[in-house]
């Protein structure tokens, strides 16, 4: 298990990359202030133990703004 500061779950993640790809549900991993994973929920191992937890809703994350 990896320790990281902020886990945020259950969001629509959109993107900032060339096609503007969009993960509903989504996860984003920071650590250190920094993001290091982002992408489908359904993708996220157990391999994190979170500082804090956020579920986000469905509401919209907009990484890299």
């Amino acid at each position: 298990m990896k320790n990281i500061d902020i886990l945020f779950l259950n969001a629509q993640v959109i993107t900032m990359d060339e096609i503007f790809t969009i993960y509903e549900p989504g996860y984003v991993v920071v650590n250190d202030n920094q993001i290091i994973e982002l992408g489908a929920q359904t993708d996220l191992k157990d391999h994190y133990t979170a500082k804090q937890t956020f579920d986000c809703n469905g509401k919209v994350l907009m990484p890299g703004l």
